[in-house]
């Protein structure tokens, strides 16, 4: 038996816009993707005594998740027939709009694909095929992505604060209806900047989250999140990351954005925050 261990880092969307619509129904997108330091742990074992996937610390089908889906994909390109047991202690919240599941897809396909030695084209297809957002999660590292979540450009000089404080009101927000929700028109593509050094901070502030006005009419206290965080002493920025129901402030220090974390958490008890900083 072989056993590996593989982190799954949270993914925080800076923008998210609505471009058009397939024939298909799927939304085209241009998003902004950026890793933090919140992460589901995986256990994956190769040749246990049978195939299975558990997590801990939350109530997610065995049989049907995104691991499970990513490692049959991944079994037919190879010619090898081994029983995976992947363990998950689940630290990122389910159906907030952070990509959990999409990340531990990704972390699963990044940690087979290398032991196997399977092509980077193969896993970038399977990760296609899983969901949106996994093409990005098996490397998680920072990316424009354009279409439905495969066509991506990594970025590597940028600027950004790194403090960050993650706010969830504790309700799942189901990422298929806030799309069928959406009735908005659609955002113009965006002239994705073509500079040597990009300013995050200041693509936010001419971008935005096409789903949060839909994301709020299904789940309000997202707009009272957003607004508690703003009036934050050194808050820079608020945004709802995806699909929601999951908002961030950006904040100018750690110091202060712990300060923000444990007001909202005096005043929202049963909500759940957290203080992290962003993989830069």
């Amino acid at each position: 038996m072989t056993t590996f261990q593989a982190t799954a880092p949270a993914k925080i969307n800076l923008f998210l816009h609505i471009i058009g619509k397939r024939q298909d129904n799927y939304h085209l997108l241009e998003t902004f993707f950026i890793f933090a330091k919140l992460y589901d742990i995986l256990e994956i074992r190769i040749g246990y005594e049978k195939s299975m996937v558990t997590f801990v610390n939350c109530e997610i089908d065995s049989c049907y998740n995104t691991i499970t889906k990513a490692i049959n994909l991944l079994l037919k390109h190879t010619a090898r027939h081994v029983d995976i047991s992947v363990r998950v202690i689940k630290n990122i919240p389910v159906a907030a709009g952070l990509g959990g599941g999409s990340s531990d897809a990704g972390a699963v396909i990044r940690t087979l694909g290398k032991y196997w030695n399977i092509e980077n084209q193969v896993l970038n297809e399977v990760a296609a095929n899983v969901g949106a957002d996994v093409p990005v999660s098996i490397n998680c590292a920072t990316a424009f992505a354009k279409g439905t979540g495969d066509d991506l450009h990594y970025c590597k000089n940028f600027t950004i604060p790194k403090s960050i404080v993650l706010v969830n009101p504790g309700k799942p927000l189901s990422t298929a209806r806030v799309f069928q929700e959406y009735k908005g028109n659609f955002s113009a593509p965006l002239d994705f900047p073509k500079v040597d050094t990009i300013d995050l901070i200041e693509l936010m502030r001419c971008t935005k989250n096409d789903l949060q006005e839909v994301a709020i009419t299904i789940v309000p206290e997202i707009e009272d999140i957003l607004s508690f965080l703003q009036k934050q002493t050194g808050c820079i920025i608020t945004r709802m990351s995806g699909s929601g129901a999951t908002c961030f402030g950006i904040f100018d220090s750690e110091e202060k954005a712990k300060s923000a974390a444990n007001n909202m958490q005096s005043h929202y008890p049963n909500w759940w925050v957290h203080t992290t900083s962003l993989i830069v």
